[in-house]
């Protein structure tokens, strides 16, 4: 695909000012075939005033999911933006996901932060270097104590925390990985694995399942 080169400024010669837009039982068809999203609301408050483009408040609501939030962008140089969603989402035979979501940066640079409440005890952080031309990724996920019979009670009862990193190009991914598995008794596993995912492919380098303080050990 050809990267998309971005104007070096656009500024509007006119104020446009969207004050409270408010959208209620809708159903959007984003293409011929797709499936049909249904909102139960939507409310949108924006203003764009020569070269900044604020979203002052974004409300969508279905009855699976609920988006707030607001952003910002400036529309020149590196094209600057910082935004914050807040997220619910309900999922059959799942808990609830409550998520927190922080954007700042720019559009050559933008980092994204992203934090999951318990039982998923997630935090997350991607940067996205170069994401119109050439994207490269740089990520690490935190997993602090995810309790996986609370996220899905057929879930085997054990909890999980550690780290992944994954680097490079989105189909040449570094991955690097340590996670703690303790199961209901007390008792700790530790995964360690390093390797490459490519489009179609992955690739481990190392997998290793240790037992901390047992002699009991699996390298592949």
């Amino acid at each position: 695909d050809e990267p998309v080169v971005l104007p070096e400024r656009i500024a509007l010669p006119v104020e446009l000012v969207l004050q409270n837009l408010s959208i209620d039982d809708a159903v959007i068809v984003t293409a011929p075939g797709a499936d049909a999203l249904s909102l139960d609301s939507l409310v949108l408050a924006a203003t764009w005033r020569n070269t900044q483009f604020d979203v002052t408040q974004l409300e969508l609501r279905r009855p699976d999911l609920v988006v707030e939030g607001a952003a910002t962008l400036a529309t020149q140089d590196d094209y600057p933006l910082s935004g914050d969603l807040r997220t619910q989402l309900t999922l059959p035979g799942y808990a609830p996901v409550q998520g927190e979501t922080r954007l700042s940066g720019s559009l050559r640079k933008l980092q994204l932060e992203q934090l999951l409440a318990p039982p998923y005890a997630l935090q997350a952080s991607v940067l996205l270097n170069e994401p119109l031309t050439g994207l490269l990724l740089d990520a690490s996920v935190s997993l602090q104590d995810t309790d996986l019979p609370a996220i899905n009670t057929a879930w085997p009862a054990m909890r999980l925390a550690g780290t992944l990193t994954a680097s490079g190009p989105p189909d040449a991914l570094q991955l690097n990985g340590r996670v703690d598995i303790r199961d209901a008794m007390a008792a700790t596993l530790q995964l360690l694995f390093a390797g490459k995912l490519q489009t179609d492919m992955l690739q481990l380098d190392t997998l290793q399942l240790d037992s901390p303080g047992r002699p009991a050990r699996l390298d592949a």
